[in-house]
């Protein structure tokens, strides 16, 4: 079986053959002889090409077919994390209704975890913040000129809970499950 290289090469040489033949106005049955073994070699690119064709087109579907099965797959993970999510806060809202603190559930140990200390920062308040630590902040990093407030560098900033539109908040609590 011949490769398309192995045509193109053919190809190439009875051209330049069949173009010495004409600088030279050879033999006419040689001439014809080469004019028909180019024809056949025309002819095997072309099924090659056809077949090439062919097989782009399949791994273009086959392709559309992974990245269908891919969004199927995305779906259902989904479904599956929210699923638990859902098991876990039905878990915690009986264990807190019922004034369950911790439970041993054989195989895993479940307690809750003190809901977090954040910031919460409403931007439209920092320019009402005292000259000299607005300008602290805009000196530290914690506050950008679009008025964007970094909260891990605001935290460094001298009694930052006392400025204007920053308070702190708990989150709630969470069910830890070990």
């Amino acid at each position: 079986m011949t490769t398309l290289y192995e045509l193109a090469a053919e190809y190439r040489n009875i051209e330049e053959r069949l173009e010495e033949l004409e600088e030279t106005s050879g033999d006419d049955v040689l001439d014809s002889a080469l004019w028909d073994l180019l024809r056949c070699v025309e002819e095997d690119a072309t099924i090659k090409a056809a077949n090439i064709v062919r097989w782009i087109e399949n791994e273009q579907a086959r392709a559309e077919s992974l990245a269908n099965e891919i969004r199927t797959l995305q779906d259902k993970k989904r479904s599956a994390e929210n699923k638990a999510k859902n098991l876990k806060k039905f878990l915690g809202d009986f264990m807190k209704a019922s004034g369950i603190p911790k439970l041993d559930a054989g195989i895993r140990k479940l307690s809750f975890r003190k809901g977090s200390k954040s910031l919460e920062i409403d931007v439209s308040q920092v320019h009402n913040w005292p000259a000299d630590i607005y300008d602290a902040a805009i000196a530290s990093g914690a506050v950008v000129e679009t008025i964007e407030v970094k909260k891990p560098k605001l935290k460094e900033l001298p009694n930052y809970l006392s400025l204007p539109g920053v308070t702190e908040v708990t989150g709630e609590d969470s069910l830890q499950i070990r």
